[in-house]
């Protein structure tokens, strides 16, 4: 059994989509002839947005994980600011007031590549024990954060050690960069950075062609096969005792996870409600997860506020069981530039429960292709109410005759959580 080094600031108990992925790799490494030892931040110190204590008893018993201290800003955050730490694209922070203002502005120039650094030197000197007692010769790093990564740099350069770079997002791309108000030195500093993780990693891994393209405009010193894709994938068995049982009285549209004012969804937004009002149908809008104040007011703007439910976070399970529950599912990718390459982690969950997927994306995106090429529903442009309201009206038609729209089954193998960490183990052992 080789062993690696497998560092991840997000890791349970820690909630949201950013720990779904090193979670299920480090949990399913196993069964392909690597061990993860796991270094991550102690989860009574770290600036966790939320908690899901239920997928600790996921984690296996013979799994080895490390906590360790760190020291964050983010409390200082809190007291100067008055919220709650900002979650995935501020989703929390709608219209932004003049602390936060300032908060992203020192955030985004005196914090490089973000507030979370704060762990790294604490991380790095638990890695360099691990590494010298273990004789461990290959390092695993994962973001977000991206400073991450630098740990696995530092490491590289003073251990001598192999590195394997997962960059989950895009970097000084990524679709919240600019709120971050940046001054021109500190876009070169991070630009510097994301060049150095970029040239400096033994392996690179992302999670989208389109990313993997991004990237590659950064240097001319790495080329596409210098990369390795790897999709954020969905646990089998977190499906396994999950029962579909739609509703026949509502027909509800789910979204789970984040979602931020700059996702644009008033052409949709406008769609349902023109399609409850002329067809007569009971339609719910259920946000599952976070939902930014903005996102509210354009639910009260479309007329939509007395058939919108916000359940607030939940553990990962009781969204999985929200999915079951849904007539059909919402997917939406933030309009920004660059956006061709997100693919929500909630993906490939949705397919799994094998409800029809209504998507906002880019046409020419990874998700519009998703989508299309394994027929899981439709995908449009943000702007296309019309043919939305088409779709909607093709689908509550349906669900009058039969108010179970599931799709049928089809082999979902290369999306599984397990498949991407057979892939991860192949490029650890040298036979990818």
């Amino acid at each position: 059994m080789k062993k690696i080094l497998f560092i991840t600031y997000y890791y349970p108990p820690s909630s949201g989509a950013g720990v779904q992925r090193p979670h299920k790799l480090a949990k399913n490494l196993l069964q392909f002839g690597v061990e993860p030892i796991v270094i991550s931040v102690d989860p009574e110190k770290a600036s966790y947005a939320g908690f899901d204590y239920h997928l600790l008893e996921e984690v296996p018993k013979n799994l080895r994980v490390y906590r360790t201290s760190t020291n964050e800003h983010y409390k200082y955050y809190k007291k100067f600011v008055k919220k709650n730490i900002p979650t995935a694209g501020f989703a929390n922070e709608s219209n932004p007031g003049l602390l936060q203002k300032i908060a992203r502005f020192i955030r985004g120039n005196f914090y490089f590549p973000d507030p979370r650094k704060g762990w790294n030197n604490d991380a790095f000197e638990q890695a360099k024990k691990i590494i010298l007692e273990e004789k461990i010769d290959t390092v695993f790093t994962t973001s977000p954060p991206h400073s991450t990564h630098l740990i696995g740099m530092r490491l590289k350069k003073e251990l001598g050690v192999r590195w394997i770079c997962d960059l989950i997002d895009p970097w000084t791309d990524i679709y919240y960069f600019k709120q971050l108000y940046h001054l021109p030195f500190a876009l070169k500093i991070n630009q510097r950075m994301e060049r150095e993780v970029l040239e400096q990693a033994d392996d690179l891994i992302t999670c989208s062609y389109n990313f993997r393209d991004l990237f590659l405009t950064k240097t001319p010193k790495i080329k596409a096969d210098d990369f390795k894709i790897l999709y954020y994938g969905y646990d089998k068995e977190n499906f396994a005792n999950l029962v579909s049982s739609p509703s026949d009285k509502e027909f509800i549209i789910t979204y789970t996870g984040t979602i931020a004012d700059i996702y644009y969804p008033q052409g949709l937004f406008r769609a349902i409600r023109r399609v409850a009002e002329q067809n007569n149908i009971p339609i719910k809008l259920r946000f599952v997860g976070i939902a930014s104040k903005g996102i509210q007011a354009m639910i009260q703007e479309a007329g939509l506020e007395s058939m919108t439910e916000f359940t607030g976070l939940v553990p990962h399970n009781d969204s999985l069981n929200y999915l079951m529950q849904s007539t059909v599912l919402l997917l939406i990718v933030p309009k920004n530039e660059n956006n061709e390459g997100i693919i929500p982690g909630k993906i490939f969950e949705y397919f799994a429960s094998r409800k029809p997927v209504i998507s906002l994306a880019n046409d020419a995106g990874d998700v519009a292709r998703l989508i299309k090429e394994h027929q899981f529903g439709k995908s449009f442009i943000h702007e296309a109410e019309e043919e939305m309201v088409t779709y909607l009206t093709e689908l509550t038609n349906q669900w009058k005759q039969n108010p179970n729209l599931d799709l049928p089954a089809q082999d979902l193998t290369r999306f599984e959580s397990m498949h991407q960490a057979k892939m991860l183990a192949e490029v650890v052992l040298g036979v990818a």
